[in-house]
């Protein structure tokens, strides 16, 4: 176990890169088995939720070629069932986005059910559905589960839910199959389409990205890509925020204003003072923020993954605040850690919670829960009086790169023991 031990209450100023994004490159990994010419992804970020998955590749015989820190070529040419390490793909949930691939690469597969954060449930019922839908059997056990995909065959298929990885995968299972499939309540968020972007230089024929209407025409035969994966729009919105509590100025470089729609809008209902110039976003801290109120929904509307760091924002802000989260049951249990820290906050059900403010935040011993609670936790401490501990930080690390020195070059005094 690792910790970060951090002295809040120090200015925040400097320039920060954007890493790329972790729900973008994840699908990109698993889509490189589709084929079995090299695949190079670009801007890359080195998270351990990334690594795992290159080491499940490369266990599996892929060859992995690092050209630099951001820059891999991989090869899936001579990857085997035999050899994947059922205990990664257990502790890993985006090992659920090679379901697909491996459905269409290989005729009969049986994978242990992923693991990942504990946010309440989040079954495979949309994946299954669909891969039924395509003509699949898929056999379910208490743990693990089985997919026959001889008889896979291009189909119409409205999915139960817009799922953003059962969208993916379907998308990689009919990439592999001649002929069109049309996928209704597809997800439509920016990673992905930028899936899509790969799909389509191996040689895939797609309609209606950027909408919940996609038509993907398959190969049998696919090429190679060569993609550079988008910024992390979930980092932008994390160090927008520590930022705006940061009582100085930081410029976020290389975000995409396109991907940054509902971030933006909530910054400026809350009263942060933002610019955006030449793909860089630039913060200003200021003294008074006002409250607002935030539900989170599917794209375009406010992700999941920045209620978090969000709510701890509204802890500063003048009046009350309703956080809505109906995704995930257990998202909000972290709150009682920000109440610890002397946060206002009254939990109204599992979904909602209301947030009084400004209230003064001290510095307090807390665990991190998971990844993008446990960066709310950072920035919460980074705001607080005194010297505050976060354990578990290794769970941050699964989506932010290095994010103490990053921080540090802000001018954070925060240390990992």
């Amino acid at each position: 176990m690792t910790k970060f031990v951090i002295q809040g209450g120090k200015p925040l100023r400097g320039i920060v890169e954007i890493q790329g994004a972790k729900n973008a490159a994840l699908p990109l990994l698993a889509a490189t088995v589709l084929t079995d010419a090299p695949c190079t992804l670009r801007n890359l970020p080195r998270i351990a939720d990334v690594n795992v998955l290159v080491d499940i590749l490369a266990n599996m015989g892929a060859d992995v070629h690092w050209h630099d820190d951001k820059t891999v070529t991989i090869c899936c040419a001579n990857v085997s069932l035999d050899r994947i390490d059922r205990d990664k793909i257990r502790k890993l949930r985006a090992s659920v986005l090679l379901l697909g691939p491996l459905s269409r690469r290989f005729p009969q597969i049986s994978l242990p059910y992923p693991g990942g954060c504990v946010l309440g449930k989040r079954s495979l019922d949309a994946h299954f559905f669909g891969l039924r839908e395509l003509g699949a059997v898929v056999e379910e056990a208490a743990n693990d589960f089985s997919v026959d995909s001889r008889k896979l065959l291009p189909t119409r298929i409205t999915l139960p839910e817009a799922s953003v990885t059962a969208t993916e995968n379907l998308m990689m299972a009919a990439a592999g199959i001649a002929g069109t499939t049309v996928i209704r309540n597809a997800a439509c968020e920016p990673h992905v389409d930028n899936l899509g972007e790969a799909l389509v230089q191996m040689g895939v024929t797609i309609a209606g990205t950027g909408s919940h209407f996609l038509s993907v025409r398959g190969s049998r035969s696919l090429a190679g890509f060569d993609v550079r994966v988008i910024p992390d729009q979930l980092e932008v919105g994390s160090f927008a925020v520590a930022a705006a509590l940061g009582m100085g100025e930081v410029i976020l470089q290389d975000v995409i204003e396109d991907h940054l729609d509902p971030v933006l809008l909530k910054l400026k209902e809350a009263g942060v003072p933002f610019r955006l110039e030449n793909h860089n976003l630039i913060i200003t801290a200021q003294a008074d923020y006002r409250s607002f109120n935030l539900t989170t929904n599917i794209w375009p509307g406010f992700p999941s993954d920045l209620q978090a760091p969000f709510t701890v924002l509204a802890t500063q802000c003048h009046g009350s605040s309703m956080i809505h989260d109906w995704m995930y049951e257990g998202r909000l249990f972290y709150t009682d850690k920000l109440v610890k820290m002397g946060a206002n906050i009254v939990m109204c059900d599992p979904h909602r919670v209301v947030v009084m403010g400004p209230a003064k935040l001290h510095a307090k011993e807390i665990e991190s829960p998971d990844i993008r609670a446990g960066m709310a936790l950072v920035i919460a401490a980074l705001a607080a009086e005194g010297t505050s501990v976060i354990d578990h930080v290794e769970l941050i690390d699964r989506g932010y790169l290095n994010i103490e020195q990053r921080l540090g070059a802000l001018g954070a005094q925060i240390e990992r023991v």
